[in-house]
């Protein structure tokens, strides 16, 4: 992860907030019959009473709750405690078991719940009273991307993401896929901006949470204690290699590429690669443009620099830094940084720019 994400706080968390009363509710007092003043805060009452789609929706899930085994209503308990905190099921903390829908057994509470849960997101404006109360996920992106402090995708680094005052947004990624955990459509602790590239074509719905049947850790993207200086990647030849293909060294050589955390490998880098394919995209990257920034970063300025009286050393600091600084704002900044230090790591790199 290139960094992580700010939460901020938002009305628009009170729409999930509502949304989980209610089934803490349902759980606690298990009625056979829906009741408002029982199972809903007194102010989502006059909200929720303008759509009566939902009110039916509230009204079949109680009765379908009251009439499952003990088995499904432990099920349901257990996923309204172990899926509402996203930060402990992406640290894979003992004790925080997910509850997926298929553990529930009752194929009709299943798609009852699983339709439910869904639409709240897909359908989030049913009626205009919620996005009066609560706003609209446009209005959260404008605040959410007016407090981070980069401007490219934090899960990739390679796309830029969409201005905080722009007329559209980028699409919000179920972290944990809604289509496997119920009670997570609506957490924004699950919900954040994301690249179309990683969203689309690399993550789509992969099971964030199991690496086939077993469970792994993955990076919380809202963690306040994530280091992004600590992260390091870098090309890692696996052969030795001619220095006098600069330009396309890359393409004469087999290599990979390397990511470690504080200098260590970390469970959540593997699960970072597999979920994102980010291995693969920065070695495609990395083939694609290691020409044109040889060319222009390294070539063309070193020679810029060099008729300025520019020291070497100086040079190369200059042109690691802006690299480096640009890492969380620039797409594609994080593997010129990468690539750079490939090239000055070349002995002689000097010597060699002079000859060319």
């Amino acid at each position: 992860m290139i960094y992580a994400y700010e939460h901020i706080p938002h009305t628009i968390e009170g729409f999930h907030e509502n949304i989980a009363y209610f089934f803490d509710s349902l759980v606690a007092k298990d009625l056979a019959k829906y009741d408002e003043k029982q199972l809903l805060k007194k102010s989502f009452i006059p909200i929720i009473n303008r759509s009566k789609k939902l009110v039916n929706a509230l009204k079949e899930i109680t009765k379908q709750y009251h009439l499952l085994g003990k088995k499904d209503k432990k099920t349901i308990k257990d996923a309204l405690k172990n899926n509402v905190d996203i930060k402990k099921l992406c640290d894979n903390t003992g004790g925080y078991s997910p509850v997926k829908y298929v553990k529930i057994s009752d194929e009709t509470f299943k798609a009852l719940l699983k339709g439910f849960l869904t639409e709240l997101w897909e359908g989030y404006y049913f009626v205009n009273s919620i996005r009066d109360e609560f706003g609209t996920v446009q209005e959260h992106f404008t605040e959410f991307k007016k407090k981070q402090s980069g401007k490219v995708c934090p899960f990739c680094g390679l796309y830029p993401l969409k201005p905080a005052d722009g007329d559209s947004r980028n699409a919000y990624d179920h972290y944990i896929p809604k289509a496997f955990y119920p009670f997570i459509s609506v957490n924004f602790q699950n919900l954040f901006p994301i690249c179309h590239e990683c969203n689309s074509d690399e993550k789509k719905q992969i099971d964030t949470l199991f690496r086939g049947t077993s469970r792994r850790k993955v990076f919380f993207p809202y963690d306040t204690k994530y280091n992004a200086n600590r992260l390091s990647v870098s090309i890692s030849p696996k052969e030795k290699y001619s220095k006098k293909t600069l330009k396309t060294l890359l393409d004469e050589i087999d290599w990979e590429v390397a990511i470690k955390l504080a200098g260590k490998s970390d469970p959540r880098l593997r699960s970072w690669d597999e979920i994102f394919n980010i291995k693969n995209r920065y070695k495609n990257n990395l083939l694609e443009y290691q020409k044109t920034w040889f060319e222009d970063f390294i070539l063309k300025r070193y020679r810029e620099d060099m008729a300025d009286k520019l020291t070497f050393k100086r040079f190369k600091e200059k042109l690691m830094s802006d690299a480096k600084g640009q890492i969380k704002d620039n797409p594609l900044s994080i593997l010129r940084f990468v690539y750079f230090n490939f090239i000055f790591s070349v002995s002689d790199i000097e010597g060699k720019l002079n000859t060319l």
